[in-house]
């Protein structure tokens, strides 16, 4: 009795772990959960056996293109109460009709030994392909999205993919290893990297700070690598005179010696560092087909501070910028994408903000006539200088949006802006807002622009930063210049003002600057007194909110003790 208990422990302790059957596998990896995705607001289609996600077009599953599924972690057991649903099988090498079916030799030894070549022949190829893609590839998970990619290690300088190798079987590809081992390390990676060892053959740890770290050149521990001495780990010191974007070079990656490829990111990363306006124009000049590049260093111009020589002016790199952006907005050939020009208004805005930003681009002092010519000539100048703008306002892009009314059954087409007109538009106004704080030039400006304005703000209706920017620049116009007043009130009337309200009554910036602007092309509003007044009347409207809130609680309070 004994014994038989003894073989019966011991044979539930051998006990193999549960095999999938393939039926039922290959029942999973075609069932998916409906889950709700609360940033679009829609549902999407999870398989919590592979993580395989599809995220768009689900209305008609027979349609769906699961070529192009994202992937995440997968789980391990599907939700109870969750709707499921069946897809076609998506098809993998040599699956395409899932498993060979036999019906028996039949006494047919030719057809059993060819059966049984073609099922080896087929299982060894499908091995060879799974040893190709775990060579060649390998995931990594977003840490924004949570969604797996997929990296070329073949060509490690192509874009990674969030989509699946069209033949590659849910789990052929693996994560990759984040700790590699370092074949000169006699301690193989393991102390200085999964323990955070750092007193070991690359850096020692100096003084208090456990974050106080040097080279170490202990005789103990160091492994001949040449790599080691020539590593660096900032930017700041990489030659970028001898290292061009693509170049290879030794990079300290944290304790271990790696390689860094040079790209246009690092390019302009180091020539940001410590605010080198000069060293960022010199890249852009020597880059000037490199979009990226460009992008970068008009974003870098619109982020750090304005150099000024010490006069308090611009300096010349600074004014060089300026004329850069100028070129760039003004654009004569139609050759420049709309993504600059946007980066390209971020930064001439940022120049502009300051006193010797506006100096310099509304400078007159190179115009040489003389006499009656001079003031034309002025005239003319400053036209040039403040009409580049107006191209964005009188041409905005639209497009066909149906739209349902309160009312209505049926939609009704509208034009609403593009995005990337949106985008230029904003920049656009932040730069004329900043300009006409300048009185010298209020009379031109309006008579330029009021009327590009307005029809922008037309278009832009419904566009609640475009509509307070717009509001703003057009009470700059007539803030103390009476011209633009007079100007102003042709194109502000009732229904305009009206339009604003039914748009944009919640937001409270929109309401203000409205206000303002109503009062300013009132009789005497052109004289600048009219912040008093609206400060007032907001005052007054939030005490008022603020006595009827009070009020609701007191009554309330009698009606509870009442009852």
């Amino acid at each position: 009795l004994n014994y038989v208990v003894m073989l019966i422990t011991q044979i539930k302790n051998n006990k193999k772990k549960y095999h999938v059957p393939y039926d039922e596998w290959k029942e999973k990896l075609d069932t998916f959960e409906y889950r709700w995705n609360s940033d679009s607001n829609d549902h999407y289609l999870y398989n919590p056996w592979t993580g395989e996600t599809i995220l768009s077009n689900i209305s008609n599953l027979a349609l769906l293109d699961r070529s192009k599924s994202m992937w995440a972690k997968p789980e391990k057991f599907p939700s109870i109460n969750a709707k499921t649903t069946q897809l076609y099988p998506e098809y993998y090498a040599s699956r395409r009709w899932g498993r060979r079916k036999f019906f028996g030799w039949n006494n047919d030894f030719d057809a059993a030994s060819a059966h049984i070549a073609t099922v080896m022949r087929g299982y060894m190829a499908r091995l060879a392909l799974r040893r190709y893609f775990r060579q060649r590839y390998h995931l990594q998970v977003c840490k924004f999205s949570g969604y797996c990619y997929y990296v070329d290690k073949y060509y490690p300088e192509n874009d990674t993919s969030w989509f699946k190798p069209r033949l590659a079987f849910p789990g052929d590809i693996l994560p990759a290893i984040v700790f590699e081992k370092d074949p000169e390390d006699y301690m193989q990676g393991e102390k200085y990297s999964r323990r955070n060892f750092t007193t070991g053959p690359y850096l020692k740890i100096q003084g208090l700070n456990k974050r106080n770290t040097v080279r170490s050149h202990q005789p103990a521990f160091y492994v001949e690598n040449p790599w080691r001495m020539q590593a660096i780990n900032s930017y700041n010191q990489i030659d970028f005179d001898h290292a061009a974007i693509g170049t290879i070079i030794a990079w300290m990656d944290g304790n271990k010696a790696s390689q860094l490829i040079i790209n246009e990111y690092h390019l302009l990363r180091a020539a940001i560092c410590n605010n080198d306006w000069d060293r960022v124009l010199r890249c852009m000049q020597e880059n000037l087909d490199n979009q990226l590049i460009q992008l970068y260093g008009f974003h870098s111009f619109s982020k750090t501070e304005v150099p000024l020589d010490p006069t308090g002016l611009l300096s010349f790199a600074a004014s060089e910028v300026m004329d850069l952006c100028v070129e760039t907005i003004r654009d004569p050939n139609s050759t420049i994408p709309q993504l600059v020009k946007v980066f390209a208004l971020n930064a001439f805005h940022n120049i502009l903000s300051i006193r010797a930003g506006r100096l310099e681009y509304l400078n007159t002092n190179s115009i040489h006539e003389i006499g009656d010519e001079r003031q034309k000539a002025i005239e003319r100048y400053l036209y040039g200088r403040l009409s580049i703008f107006v191209g964005f306002f009188s041409t905005i892009p639209t497009e066909i949006v149906m739209v349902y009314k309160k009312g209505q059954k049926d939609a009704t087409p509208e034009d609403r802006p593009l995005q990337r007109a949106i985008d230029v538009l904003e920049a656009a106004l932040k730069c004329l807002g900043v300009i006409s704080q300048e009185n010298e030039i209020k009379e031109q400006l309006a008579l330029i622009l009021i009327k590009p304005v307005m029809h922008c703000l037309e278009i832009c209706q419904e566009e609640s930063y475009i509509t307070s920017l717009g509001l703003q620049l057009l009470y700059n116009f007539c803030y103390r210049c009476e011209m633009g007043q007079e100007a102003l009130l042709s194109y502000c009337d009732e229904e305009f003002f009206a339009g604003v309200r039914h748009n944009h009554s919640g937001d409270l910036d929109v309401m203000r600057n409205c206000r303002k602007l109503e009062l300013a092309i009132q009789p005497g509003g052109w004289r600048g007194n009219v912040e008093e007044q609206i400060t007032r009347e907001f005052y007054d409207e939030e005490n008022k909110n603020v006595d009827i809130l009070v009020l609701g609680e007191s009554n309330a309070s009698e009606m509870n003790d009442e009852f």
